[in-house]
Parts: C-alpha cells; structure tokens; sequence
C-alpha cells in the first residue's frame, strides 16, 4: 500500500515536537500521525487535540509514527493513552510504530505495550489494518 504525499507538516505545541499527518493511499480513514521531537508535558495537550480533529475528519484507523521520537514522558504515554480511549470510544483503532527500543521501553515499563498494538514499521501496521478488515469483513 502506497503512503499518500499529501501530508501536513507544522511545529506543533512548540518548537520540540513536528507532527506530519498523511493518508494512507486511497483509504479515506486511515490517517498517519507522524510525530517528530520530545513528545512531554508542552505538548502532550496539543496532541489531543489533534486526536479530536482527527476523529472529527472522519479517521478511523490512526498509525502513529514514533520512529522519529527522541524522548517520551509520562506525559507523553497519557496524552497517547487518552487517545487511544477517545478512538475506542468511536470504534476506531490506533496502532503505534516505534522501532527505537528505549522509547519501546517505556510502553513496556507502564504496561502499555499491552494496550497498544506496536510495531516496528509502517508497512507492518498497514497490513494489520487491512488484516483487522479482513477479518471484519468474514465476520459479517
């Protein structure tokens, strides 16, 4: 599946974290959140936001790029969390790519690695996406 280039870049609560928001080719609601920086305490509140528009936009499948994550707070992992809820809420599901293992540690270490489906790539994540779909459709 093609990456659409139709992307968003913009500094985002601040000047330590870049989000990049795309499409994942033709699908309409899949959304790619690619973030960029320190994901802390400035920040974490913005990427909330940024959860709300997403949903608003109709997305219900989000990947979360971390690939490009320097550090995680707290902070950080709750704003993620709390996202990953307000997608529930809607029937969507979020999948996290994080190839580095020290921020992969930090989910482990809060017992998030067990909430979120994490990855290593975001190929990997948009053939559990098309696999949850499969699946969805048999069942129906």
């Amino acid at each position: 599946m093609v990456i659409s280039t139709q992307v968003v870049e913009r500094p985002f609560g601040g000047k330590d974290m870049k989000v990049k928001i795309g499409y994942a080719g033709q699908d309409i609601v899949t959304r790619i959140l690619s973030i960029r920086g320190e994901l802390d305490y400035r920040n974490a509140d913005n990427l909330l936001v940024q959860f709300a528009i997403l949903l608003d936009s109709g997305a219900k499948s989000l990947i979360i790029d971390l690939s490009k994550v320097k550090s995680l707070s707290d902070d950080g992992l709750s704003a993620l969390n709390k996202g990953y809820l307000m997608f529930q809420e809607k029937n969507g599901s979020i999948i996290v790519v994080c190839p580095n293992s020290r921020i992969r540690w930090d989910f482990e270490n809060t017992g998030l690695d067990d909430v979120f489906e994490i990855v290593g790539t975001i190929e990997d994540a948009l053939q559990i996406i098309e696999r949850w779909r499969k699946e969805v459709v048999m069942a129906l």
